[in-house]
């Protein structure tokens, strides 16, 4: 099977990437993943001119079956034995109407995870939003690591440092913007505290 697909994510998830997007048939995101709904390689995301796969690029991705699980509802198996087909490059305005704006909550609350019994009935792991007075800055964690970490504002209320998996914006040390567009994803597995949300993608639109 065959989809066409204008690419959101290509965020950092353990040794691979989380990739998402919009699935033109049916107008809802989809996450792409191989067996045991594991991320994406940059070999799993080549193009048949020889070029990798990237955010805001209309493909054609040959798929095998929807892969859903408890928390990732989204979630198709890619089939590696094709090459993706880059169509063209879309534009931002054509992703803008996918902007979820009937939300009150980042998922169901200000923190920026959620606890085993929050996750409960999430029924979707993507949301894309209109975000303001967004802060990105650096920080080092407990191990020493160094961690890119966005506040921001969404209907009114004040989100902190939520954990930024864009790899575009990890050089950044510190900087301010009045409006961004972002997509805020769920992992499919439980990280200490709980189900971290994460800034999986940044698109600057101040």
């Amino acid at each position: 099977m065959e989809k066409d697909i204008i690419l959101l994510t290509k965020s950092s998830m353990r040794s691979g990437y989380c990739v998402t997007g919009i699935d033109l048939a049916t107008n809802t995101f989809i996450r792409l993943v191989t067996g045991n709904n594991e991320p994406l390689k940059d070999m799993n995301m080549q193009l048949l001119n020889g070029g990798i796969a990237k955010p805001l690029d209309l493909v054609r991705v040959n798929l095998i079956k929807p892969v859903p699980d408890k928390i990732q509802s989204e979630n198709w198996l890619i089939n590696n034995d094709f090459k993706w087909k880059k169509i063209r490059m879309a534009d931002i305005d054509e992703i803008t109407p996918y902007i979820n704006t009937n939300i009150e909550y980042v998922y169901k609350n200000t923190n920026c995870y959620l606890t085993e019994e929050e996750i409960i009935n999430i029924n979707s792991s993507l949301v894309l939003l209109n975000v303001n007075n967004a802060r990105l800055n650096r920080q080092t964690n407990m191990y020493g690591k160094i961690k890119s970490k966005l506040s921001f504002e969404f209907n009114g209320r004040c989100y902190n440092n939520f954990s930024v998996t864009d790899p575009e914006f990890y050089n950044i040390e510190k900087a301010e913007y009045k409006k961004l567009l972002v997509a805020v994803s769920l992992p499919r597995d439980s990280l200490g505290a709980g189900y971290y949300k994460f800034v999986a993608k940044i698109f600057n639109i101040s």
